[in-house]
């Protein structure tokens, strides 16, 4: 195997590559990330056991020639070293295969050389055949990840929890995540005849996210019973589903409230922050909001070591009662908040005890459930 490549787009993919490979393993190999070089490209493969990234470096990149393969092969090699080595070389990489043993790479004035291992003992997941497959806008799925992931649970009590929903129906898709505290629901129409459910490991959600928030075009979302794919043309994510059932994103959803306010979007979001300042030394992050005559929000965060920290904004527009005080986490109401984009959020409260609907003005497509916080 011999090829030269552009240097800043190698050593991009052997970094995103490179971070999923496994730190601990009996074998060397499984230490590895592999390289393919073939007639049409190079495919740089890591794999661990729950997740699988390829990334495909072309010929071409727009008018620019990047890759020039002059004897096709595959090798497997350290993950960690090769990673380290490649960004710190000056210019394009000369990368030269020998016995199937060894490697040279020559970068300029700068020649290394590294082990290359058995690729027997490479850490492999095998791609079950898909049996359902979907077309979506790579931006749109990439956003309505962003806007849902962060709700997941970050711990094991239950598995499915620590995973992100995607289902899809007649209605369309939709993306749901839930710690059973909160609830962030994005949907989308999607034109489909056909029925699945997935729940993907939210590791995995924000790995998709790093890899194809900068990419345009469209995804084929590929399903199987245990696995999904992600893939575009330049870069595949495979990875496990959890097993189980997931909550009823419907049963969820608040539907009624006695209270609805609509808030400038970032000027709460600031109120919220400078509130979780104090609010942070509480066990549950909490702050008060308090809707005082329908006119103004009070937002209050207070420490009985430290002080107290209170403001007043005005609210844009009120329905229902005129007076209402509800204690929330502020990391939960601070995340909700920067996933929404748009300049104006809707707030529905149901109760002092009532879990707290909130939604971008104008969008039916997102929405976000908080649960509130019993203050002693």
């Amino acid at each position: 195997m011999e090829f030269i490549v552009n240097h800043n787009i190698f050593a991009k993919a052997i970094s995103e590559v490179s971070r999923i490979a496994p730190n601990k393993s009996q074998h060397a190999a499984s230490f590895g990330i592999m390289i393919k070089a073939e007639a049409d490209g190079l495919e740089i493969i890591g794999c661990n056991l729950e997740l699988m990234i390829k990334k495909k470096i072309p010929i071409q990149a727009g008018n620019n020639k990047v890759l020039q393969v002059l004897r096709s092969g595959k090798c497997v090699i350290n993950s960690k070293y090769i990673n380290e080595v490649v960004k710190k070389l000056p210019e394009d990489i000369h990368f030269i295969l020998e016995n199937n043993q060894s490697v040279i790479i020559q970068s300029g004035e700068v020649t290394v050389h590294m082990n290359a291992f058995d690729e027997i003992e490479f850490t492999h997941l095998d791609v079950l055949d898909s049996n359902f497959s979907i077309n979506v806008n790579g931006k749109t799925l990439i956003e309505m990840f962003t806007q849902t992931a962060f709700a997941a649970a970050n711990t094991n009590s239950r598995p499915v929890l620590t995973g992100v929903l995607m289902e899809i129906n007649e209605s369309g898709l939709t993306v749901g995540a839930t710690n059973s505290n909160r609830l962030a629901v994005r949907k989308m129409p999607l034109d489909t005849t056909g029925r699945r459910t997935a729940i993907i490991p939210v590791s995995a959600v924000n790995e998709c996210i790093k890899l194809m928030a900068a990419e345009s075009g469209d995804v084929m979302v590929h399903f199987s019973d245990r696995q999904i794919v992600f893939q575009n043309p330049y870069i595949s994510l495979t990875t496990r589903l959890i097993e189980g059932k997931y909550p009823e994103i419907n049963g969820i959803i608040p539907s009624g409230s006695i209270m609805e306010i609509i808030m400038d979007k970032n000027r709460l979001r600031q109120g919220v922050e400078r509130a979780a300042v104090l609010a942070n030394e509480s066990k549950n992050h909490t702050i008060s909001l308090s809707v005082k005559e329908g006119a103004l929000l009070k937002i209050t965060s207070h420490s009985n070591e430290i002080g107290k920290i209170e403001e007043s904004q005005h609210i844009l527009s009120h329905k229902g009662e005129i007076d209402l005080s509800v204690a929330v986490d502020s990391q939960y109401l601070a995340d909700t908040l920067k996933a929404i984009k748009e300049e104006q959020v809707l707030i529905r409260f149901g109760g002092t005890m009532k879990p707290i609907l909130i939604q971008p003005v104008g969008s039916e497509n997102q929405m976000h459930i908080i649960s509130p916080v019993r203050v002693k």
